[in-house]
């Protein structure tokens, strides 16, 4: 009898698992899924030692785990540093870098219960390329300051090659105490030009002591660098009064104002006597004795009477407080000045400047006064790199105030920031200009697109959406994407937390897998991304009935992805510009993949041919050049295209043409140039000479007929 109950016991489990064996073949719960093998890749590919090595590892996980990545570098094959972090690049300073050795960099992901297999990537240090294409020339090595001061030094950087060239320019400061920065972080010159720039020294409550700063340009295989000693004094050694009398220039025979700027060094309340002294000329200043705050700096009006010759001259300017004493030179250029014509209206902008946000026009009041007692007859026009719209002209009445309007606007495209709006008025006797300060704010705008967004699903089967999201205003973007999904599917992304920089985009992939005791029928959830607005996107699916049994294989898309890529380039005519994108090939499958940047005349760029490996990621980065024959404030559209395996994916391009900043400071309206004063010289002196060539040929004229004539004032 028991050996009949334990033969039946052993049937009883025997059947139990053969039915969850069998019921084990149409599940669609699956276990977790490991993350995939990382794609890995060091830049640059072909470092040099002065390079910072950088690894990019991407993995993906089926499951939407968050994935942790484990990195290894190995420095001659030994291990050299790990890392253990979300991100997905971690970097090797150049200082533990040497020509000739082989860095490898080793990762895997981890997403919480299991670890990928590892990948990895190495490069080999080679020497930098020798060449000379650009100087340094750094007159001032060395500079003294006191505590919480700040100087400024000018370099140059000259072009030495017959092509243009791009430099980058950084500076490093070493220490909390001390801040350096250039006035530009990078400078493009055209073929032997030159440029002066400037480089801010700031000291940060800085003990005395003696710093150092390392100003640092490369170009495109070479790196020059130059060291400035920065002294910080002792309190009790350190100037108090800073004078720095602004060159200016003075009418012959009037009298002109030259800007003296004092500043006030110390911690402390000074009182300040300004003086002037010159053997030739009569010179006094407006305010001579005044109080300053500490850390206060005040501009004193120096009077000068320029009863002297054409040319360069000076006055020396002395100034005093209780504990220091200061003598300048103020330098001062006497002109000869043409007659100023009598002013017959007033033109009165806004002195504050105006905020504008983008794609909304805003009309800007002004006045005009008829300063006659007649009427007149005044034109106008605007002149800026922003959109500006204003009457043509207008007629005021005797002594007539009005009040006009300026219409601004600006594009998307218009980099936010302080833009000038000048404002001309003239008439056949007189003319004004005045600026008006336009402050563009910047934009925030984002596009979100969702592709396909139908498909039919097979139960125990999956279906993949792509949402394109693109950063199109001028602020770095974080971007969070869940989803409301009321259906029995499993609905995973490929990123739900991200960043984008300004005019850039990105593709997330969005997997709905169907489970197999799914009903048939259609079926819908919402796609939510938020930052600081919000998208609802819905896809819709329809569930049919099975074709085959058996449980798919987890779910891979096959579709390349766009990790990052342009949406929209500035360019000043005639410039090159780089535009990278990111792929990565989420498959098993190896593709051939061609990337053409299908642009419009006057743009050229070169064809990409390459091949992407299964879980591969790749960036490419293209030259692309505009024409110096395109118009400035001009936009153009073209596209970017990637096609592989007989699919062809496009994104959108925009590429706008900047005006150069000297030729928008260089307009003038049509039909009223503005002449400079070495340009009015010139012709009063022509026209001087010519006169008196005509004098003098009737004054022989008259001596050979013996006739005294008479002279007339004209």
């Amino acid at each position: 009898m028991k050996r009949v109950f334990a033969l039946v016991l052993l049937a009883l489990i025997a059947l139990i698992f053969s039915v969850n064996s069998y019921a084990s073949c149409y599940t669609c719960e699956l276990p977790n899924t490991p993350p995939e093998k990382p794609s890995v890749y060091i830049t640059p590919a072909f470092p040099e030692d002065d390079d910072d090595l950088y690894c990019h590892a991407y993995s993906y996980d089926a499951d939407n785990d968050t994935i942790v990545y484990h990195y290894q570098w190995y420095k001659n094959d030994s291990l050299f540093r790990t890392y253990t972090t979300k991100s997905n690049s971690t970097s090797i300073s150049r200082a533990y870098t040497s020509v000739g050795d082989v860095w490898k960099c080793v990762v895997k992901a981890y997403d919480g219960e299991a670890y990928s297999e590892e990948n990895y990537d190495s490069v080999t240090i080679s020497a930098p390329e020798s060449c000379e294409d650009f100087e340094l020339s750094l007159p001032t090595k060395r500079v003294s300051l006191s505590k919480d001061d700040s100087a400024s030094i000018n370099f140059w950087v000259k072009n030495l090659s017959s092509e243009g060239i791009c430099l980058t320019i950084e500076a490093k400061d070493y220490s909390p105490y001390i801040s350096a920065s250039p006035s530009k972080n990078s400078v493009c010159l055209s073929a032997y030009e030159s440029k002066l720039l400037a480089l801010t020294i700031t000291t940060i409550d800085a003990p005395p002591a003696s710093y150092t700063v390392k100003l640092r340009v490369k170009g495109r295989c070479l790196v020059r660098e130059e060291e400035i000693t920065v002294i910080v004094e002792q309190p009790c050694c350190a100037k108090v009064l800073e004078v720095i009398p602004i060159k200016s220039n003075i009418c012959q025979g009037e009298k002109g104002i030259i800007s003296v700027l004092v500043r006030n060094r110390s911690n402390r309340v000074v009182n300040v006597k300004l003086e002037a002294s010159s053997n030739g000329f009569v010179a006094r200043f407006k305010q001579n004795e005044f109080e300053l705050d500490p850390r206060q700096e005040l501009y004193a009006e120096l009077e000068v009477y320029a009863e002297g010759s054409l040319g360069e001259h000076y006055v020396y300017v002395y100034a005093r407080s209780d504990h220091d004493y200061v003598k300048k030179k103020a330098w001062f250029n006497i002109v000869e000045c043409p007659e100023v014509p009598k002013r017959s209206f007033a033109l009165e902008v806004p002195t504050s400047c105006i905020k504008l946000q983008k794609n909304q026009e805003k009309s800007i009041a002004f006045s005009l006064k008829n300063l006659l007692d007649s009427k007149q007859k005044i034109n106008l026009q605007t002149v800026s790199d922003i959109i500006s719209n204003v009457e043509k002209s207008v007629t005021l009445e005797p002594n007539q105030k009005k009040t006009l309007y300026v219409k601004v606007y600006a594009k998307e495209y218009v980099e936010p920031g302080k833009h000038y709006v000048r404002i001309y008025a003239w008439n056949s006797s007189y003319r004004e200009k005045k600026e008006l300060c336009i402050d563009v704010k910047p934009m925030r705008k984002s596009r979100v697109v969702l592709e396909e967004n139908y498909k039919e699903i097979e139960q125990c089967s999956f279906g993949v959406y792509t949402l394109t999201i693109e950063n199109q205003g001028d602020l770095e973007e974080e971007y969070e994407i869940r989803v409301n999904n009321p259906t029995k599917a499993s609905i995973k992304l490929s990123d739900s937390e991200f960043s984008l920089k300004p005019k850039s985009g990105k593709e997330v992939f969005i997997t709905v897998n169907v489970p197999e005791d799914m009903p048939t029928g259609d079926y819908n959830a919402e796609i939510i991304v938020e930052n600081e607005d919000v998208w609802v996107k819905t896809i819709y699916f329809k569930v049919v009935r099975a074709t085959r049994p058996e449980v798919p294989a987890p779910a891979k898309p096959s579709r390349l992805m766009v990790v990052s890529y342009p949406v929209s380039i500035a360019f000043y005519p005639g410039e090159q510009r780089e535009a990278s994108l990111v792929l990565y090939n989420p498959s098993e499958n190896t593709y051939e993949v061609t990337v053409t940047f299908d642009l419009p005349e006057g743009f050229a760029s070169q064809k990409r041919s390459f091949t992407l490996g299964p879980e591969e990621s790749k960036t490419i980065v293209n030259v692309i050049e505009a024409s110096g024959m395109l118009e400035p404030g001009k936009t153009y559209f073209g596209r970017i295209k990637i096609e592989y395996d007989g699919k062809t994916i496009t994104k959108a391009l925009r590429l706008h043409i900047e005006y150069p900043p000297e030729e928008i400071s260089g307009q003038a309206p049509v039909g009223f140039a503005l002449l400079s004063p070495e340009a009015i010289i010139t012709g009063i002196l022509i026209i001087a000479a010519f006169v008196l060539i005509i004098i003098m040929i009737k004054n022989i004229s008259a001596k050979t007929m013996e006739v005294r004539p008479t002279l007339k004032r004209r």
